[in-house]
This record gives structure tokens, sequence and C-alpha cells, in this order.
């Protein structure tokens, strides 16, 4: 009967285990992306939701957000990058598309899914003539970038406005 109940307890355990939302060893590079609405892109490497990550808010003065990647979008999914006039240019550049949801409302950012790296990251965006670049730097290095098609002219705020 004892052996019984320790391997339920085992079972039990095991179980609860691959509900987590932390990060697989494998998984412990950060990976960046940029967040509109309630949608993240990240590049493809296959992140499993639900996954916790974290979101620097430009729409609050850089503060961190946490969030849940839910699961991959699908069709428009009320992700803004994916609307008709859009979805061609901003899926051309090799992201998945996640649906989030943020313990803070937000529109913009930069999420970072995985260890969030202990040296100091500047974080930053500008606009194109028609979307918005994301950059990560260390430094005057620059860690990732991504870029955000809008489908419409905006004003431009980048110092090199023609780069992607």
């Amino acid at each position: 009967m004892k052996s019984v109940f320790l391997i339920l307890a085992a079972a039990l355990l095991a179980s609860c285990a691959c509900l987590s939302h932390e990060a697989p060893a494998a998984e412990a590079m950060p990976i960046y992306g940029w967040l509109v609405g309630n949608c993240l892109a990240l590049p493809d490497h296959g992140v499993h939701a639900p996954r916790d990550f974290s979101l620097v808010d430009f729409e609050h003065g850089q503060q961190r957000i946490h969030g849940i990647v839910l699961r991959k979008a699908v069709g428009q999914d009320h992700c803004p990058a994916l609307l008709p006039d859009r979805r061609d240019v901003n899926a051309a550049s090799g992201n998945a598309f996640y649906v989030v949801k943020l313990d803070s409302p937000s529109d913009l950012g930069i999420g970072i899914v995985g260890r969030v790296p202990a040296e100091p990251l500047s974080f930053g965006h500008c606009t194109t003539s028609e979307g918005i670049r994301f950059t990560v730097t260390r430094g005057s290095h620059l860690v990732w970038s991504g870029y955000y098609y809008l489908g419409y002219d905006v004003e431009t705020t980048c110092a090199r406005p023609d780069d992607q």
C-alpha cells in the first residue's frame, strides 16, 4: 500500500511540474520581441505556451510588466500585426505571433522571454515612414532589433528612418 501511495505522489508531482510557466533549461538565453496590442511577435524559436515573460512597457516610462504567453495567434486573433493590410510584411520577418495576457494594460513594448540579462540594457523605439523600429542595446552594441509594419504613413522619428 505504501508503494502505491509513493507512485501516486510521484505521478502527481510530475504532472504539476509539466504545468509550470518557467523556462526550460534549453531556453535560458533571452528571446526578444515586440508587443503591439495583446500580440507578441517573437523570432520563431518554438516558444512553448503557456510561458512567463517580462514586458518593457513604452507607455508607462519603461516599467516592467509581467505577462504570460498564452498561445500562438490564429488568423487576426485581435493581433494588429496580422490585419490583412500588414500581415504579409510582418510575417515575412520570420516572427511567430502570440496572444498574451499582461498583469497591467499596455499596447506597446519589448517582450523578453527567458532569463533577463543582469547587465544594463537600453530599450528603445522610433517610427519610420511606415512602421515602428524596436531596439535593445548594451552601450553602443545592438543586441536586438525588430520592426512592426503599420500599413500606413506616420511621421518619422528614427535617426536613420530607412533602416528597418
